[in-house]
C-alpha cells in the first residue's frame, strides 16, 4: 500500500449538456422518440507549480503533475499563460523539464540551484507555490519549516524530509534554503494512507527531491548544461530582506495546469 500522496490537484471535468426531449408526456400515444445522447468526454486536470530556470524558457516541476498530459501551460503571476511541452523526463525520481512555447510574458531573473549535498538537518528552508489554488486562489503562497531529515521514506537517500506545510497544488514547487538557492522540489507527503501501517495520523511529513537528481536530468539537455545564473536578491545579504526575496522570486514560479 503506497503511504506517499502526490501534492498535485487533479479532478475530472464531464463536457457536454444535458438530454432535453420535445413534447409533452400527456399528450403522447406513443413511446418518445430516441434522443441521440452527446458524447460525454472526460478529462483530467492536474495542477502543480513550477520554476523557471535559466534564460532560456525552461521549467522544472514535478513528473507526476504533468504525466500523461497532452496539453501543458504555465500561468505566471501577472495572470499571462504560455504552453510548455515536456522535453526531458526522470519518472523513478518525479522529475520533469518543460521547455516554453514562447518567451515568458516578464522579465523574471532565473533561480539558483543550489548545492544538496552542503544542506544539513536542522537548517531553515521555505517553498513558494500554488497550494490548492482552486481554492485558496491563484497567488503564490509561501510557506517555511526546516529539514528534518536527509534521507526520505525507508532512508531514500534522493529526498529530504522536510516540516514546511504544504498542500496539493505545492507538487513541483522551489524548495529554498536561507541563501535563496533551490535544494529541492517538493514533492510527496505523507498519506493518511500511512495510519494504516503507523497506527497514527502523519502530522506535517513531507519530502522534497533533492537538487542534485535535478541537476543530473539537467545535464541530459546540452544547452542548459553551463545556464544556472542565479537571481540577484539573496535573502542573508545586507540590503535584503525576505519579503525582497519572495517578490522576486515569485516572477519565477508558475502555476502549471496540465489537461489529458
Amino acid at each position: 500500500m503506497a503511504v506517499l500522496s502526490e501534492l498535485s490537484n487533479r479532478k475530472i471535468t464531464c463536457n457536454g449538456g444535458p438530454i432535453h426531449e420535445n413534447g409533452s408526456a400527456g399528450a403522447l400515444k406513443s413511446p418518445p422518440p430516441v434522443v441521440p445522447r452527446p458524447s460525454i468526454k472526460q478529462q483530467a486536470v492536474s495542477g502543480g507549480t513550477g520554476f523557471l530556470f535559466s534564460s532560456k524558457d525552461y521549467v522544472i516541476t514535478n513528473y507526476h503533475v504533468v504525466r500523461g498530459a497532452n496539453s501543458i501551460l504555465a500561468k505566471f503571476t501577472n495572470g499571462k499563460t504560455v504552453e510548455a511541452v515536456v522535453v526531458a523526463k526522470d519518472p523513478k525520481n518525479d522529475i520533469a523539464i518543460l521547455k516554453l512555447e514562447k518567451s515568458p510574458p516578464l522579465s523574471a531573473t532565473p533561480i539558483k540551484l543550489g548545492d544538496s549535498s552542503q544542506a544539513r538537518t536542522g537548517e531553515k528552508i521555505f517553498t513558494i507555490g500554488y497550494p490548492a489554488s482552486k481554492i485558496m486562489g491563484e497567488k503564490p503562497k509561501y510557506s517555511e519549516g526546516v529539514i528534518n531529515s536527509m534521507t526520505g521514506l525507508k532512508d531514500d537517500p534522493a529526498f529530504f524530509q522536510v516540516s514546511v506545510p504544504v498542500q496539493p497544488g505545492n507538487s513541483g514547487g522551489p524548495l529554498f534554503n536561507e541563501r535563496g538557492e533551490v535544494i529541492g522540489i517538493t514533492t510527496a507527503s505523507l498519506s493518511l494512507l500511512a495510519i494504516d501501517a503507523m497506527g497514527a495520523i502523519p502530522q506535517n511529513v513531507n519530502y522534497a527531491i533533492k537538487s542534485s537528481f535535478v541537476k543530473n536530468l539537467l545535464s541530459t539537455i546540452p544547452e542548459l548544461m553551463i545556464a544556472n545564473t542565479g537571481i540577484v536578491v539573496i535573502p542573508n545579504e545586507p540590503g535584503n530582506s525576505l519579503p525582497d526575496f519572495i517578490e522576486q522570486a515569485s516572477k519565477n514560479i508558475v502555476l502549471i495546469e496540465a489537461k489529458e
